[in-house]
């Protein structure tokens, strides 16, 4: 079975980077996937993405030795969802707004087949992502699923440690925009305000004391180093239409200057 390379490489505490996949086209997703990134992510949250795009885009992204893991962000956090994206080919799953325990313990089960969860078990194009059989995929899926909810709002800050002691998370990812809305502070990915700073050293100090790997959404290469002194082992940096459009502003601005 394929390996789930991305979450061999959270658990050894290992550095990785990834992007967010936007745009509903393939074509890019493939592109995209061969720049080297160690994960890319197909964004059914914010992007307009369906499922059946979705697939595609999955079908479409490499399967070598040297592919980023495919993950997803399900559009809201539930079991439907999560199930539909996994029988797609995902190797993981990102669960946007993961408020409390209770939501978590759903997320966890969600993603794995009984005894461990409760993941229904029908047909899809997973075991071919994984390039095993389907009673392979059914016997071994459980080990290799990626499961990471996103801690994105002051109030599930306060109950971070309650949620990520759920067993089955494999990490936590913070939506620094969203935290800084729900916090009453302008939303950017480079937030430097104190209080959020305080916020986001919360989740990730209850992310060590429950095991698992803490992830941020960055704008560059400045957010990176600075989240990674803090401790922070997976970054997700924009999104393929971000790094798009700011490449061109940043050309036309040097063949045509603003006056």
């Amino acid at each position: 079975m394929r390996p789930n390379r991305l979450k061999q490489a959270l658990k050894a505490g290992s550095a990785q980077y990834g992007t967010f996949l936007s745009l509903p086209d393939p074509l890019a997703a493939e592109r995209v996937s061969r720049v080297g990134w160690d994960w890319v992510l197909i964004d059914m949250e914010h992007g307009q993405i369906d499922l059946s795009t979705a697939a595609m885009m999955l079908a479409c992204m490499p399967q070598d030795e040297t592919a980023p893991t495919p993950l997803i962000r399900v559009p809201r956090a539930s079991h439907d969802h999560i199930k539909r994206a996994l029988d797609a080919g995902a190797f993981g799953i990102l669960a946007p707004m993961v408020m409390d325990r209770a939501e978590a313990e759903m997320v966890a089960a969600a993603t794995r087949y009984p005894p461990d969860g409760n993941r229904s078990v029908a047909g899809g194009r997973a075991p071919t992502a994984f390039g095993v059989t389907a009673p392979e995929y059914f016997a071994q899926a459980n080990r290799e699923i990626l499961t990471l909810i996103q801690i994105e709002h002051i109030d599930a800050v306060a109950r971070a440690d309650a949620i990520l002691s759920v067993s089955g998370l494999d990490g936590v990812f913070i939506g620094p925009s969203d935290l800084s809305a729900s916090m009453h502070l302008p939303p950017t990915l480079s937030q430097t305000d104190g209080a959020f700073v305080e916020a986001v050293r919360e989740v990730r100090d209850a992310a060590r004391r429950s095991g698992v790997a803490a992830g941020i959404m960055v704008a560059g290469l400045e957010d990176i180093e600075r989240w990674a002194a803090e401790g922070f082992t997976y970054f997700g940096v924009t999104s393929e239409l971000s790094f798009m459009l700011a490449g061109m502003t940043q050309f036309l601005r040097r063949v045509r200057p603003p006056s």
